[in-house]
């Protein structure tokens, strides 16, 4: 006669096996800087010490090389979908801080672009 924990511990093993172990989804942090200067990070010759910053920053895209040469004007089409929209049908929990500059009728807001939550202030007031 086999242990009730052991017998538990089989059966996950066994379904695991089957349909395979549940997978833990990443965090994800994503930071956009507005009026980031040239001389404010390492990465861009610095004398101020930023290493994690430098990392991150090599990774990182400027708008204008993925088509985006100014800002949004007056609002962000509604037809677009936002990384928040994307992330949140895939079971991620997401919030916005800082400004917004896509819109601010309610329907532009981050809250009706994907954030579960947001706390800043939206750029445009119309």
């Amino acid at each position: 006669m086999i242990s009730r924990r052991t017998f538990l511990a089989s059966s996950a093993a066994a379904a695991a096996s089957l349909y395979g172990a549940p997978q833990k989804k990443p965090n994800i942090v994503f930071i956009l800087c507005d009026d980031l200067g040239y001389g404010d990070l390492g990465c861009y010759g610095s004398s101020i010490q930023t290493p994690n910053l430098d990392r991150l920053a090599s990774t990182g895209r400027y708008p204008t090389r993925v088509n985006v040469p100014r800002v949004f004007f007056p609002q962000l089409e509604l037809s677009e979908t936002t990384l928040a929209n994307v992330a949140k049908e895939r079971g991620y929990k997401t919030a916005c801080n800082g400004k917004w500059h896509l819109g601010r009728p309610e329907a532009y807001l981050p809250t009706s672009r994907g954030f579960d939550h947001y706390f800043g202030i939206p750029y445009r007031t119309t």
